[in-house]
């Protein structure tokens, strides 16, 4: 199956997201409060698990999220780009800690939780600092539209700053902005940033294919460990 642009019913969430299970429910399921932000990784009961920090995680964790991703995008959407994939696949490792997911902060060292407040603190920055929020931007919009979309509703709800951004519009915009700013870094990843900011909808399609297939390995959560990121 070839990647094809799917006709959208709300935003830019490709139709289909809609039958996922519903958030509070899960969220029910697994005793967090209902309404609260998470994430899900899973990891099979017989895999070690070591503490970890945000810098420093397993292989196998790594491991797991990269077989996932290459087998979502190159064997089903046809999507040859490892350097892409590889980049989500890091993405997904990452956040599995809310220190990752919530790196911003602001000059105080206020943890900022909302699109708004990061675009805000981005735009204050300048140099290496203004881009590596930009670029956390792009991650973590495109993390909650493509791996739990449903969580927009309450990361939107209307006591929130949020609630007027369009987290795909959000998203596509700092990627852009991050991969034209200067950087020592490998020219790699500023063309990635750029594949991201262009491809964004096909990256969120692609990570809900990522966990659609983790939820196909184990639909029934019996040999799987559930790690929580509140």
């Amino acid at each position: 199956m070839l990647w094809e642009p799917a006709a959208t019913a709300s935003g830019c969430l490709p139709a289909g997201y809609r039958e996922r299970a519903n958030f509070e429910s899960l969220a029910l399921a697994l005793r967090k409060p209902p309404g609260a932000p998470m994430a899900l990784a899973v990891f099979s009961q017989q895999e070690p698990i070591a503490p970890m920090t945000a810098d420093q995680v397993p292989v196998p964790l790594q491991n797991y999220f990269a077989g996932l991703a290459e087998s979502a995008f190159e064997t089903r959407l046809g999507v040859a780009d490892p350097p892409l994939v590889d980049y989500l696949a890091s993405l997904l490792t990452r956040f599995v800690h809310s220190d990752a997911l919530y790196s911003v902060r602001s000059v105080r060292g206020r943890r900022l939780q909302q699109v708004a407040d990061m675009v805000a603190e981005a735009e204050a920055r300048e140099g290496d600092a203004r881009r590596e929020i930009h670029r956390q931007i792009g991650d973590y919009t495109l993390f909650w539209t493509g791996v739990y979309p449903e969580a927009l509703t309450t990361l939107r709800a209307s006591d929130k700053k949020d609630h007027f951004v369009d987290y795909c519009a959000q998203g596509k915009r700092a990627y852009h902005i991050a991969s034209t700013i200067p950087t020592q870094r490998a020219d790699v990843e500023q063309q990635v940033l750029e594949r991201l900011s262009h491809e964004f909808e096909m990256c969120m399609y692609g990570l809900g294919e990522v966990r659609r297939e983790w939820e196909r390995r184990d639909p029934g959560m019996h040999s799987t460990r559930i790690f929580l990121i509140h």
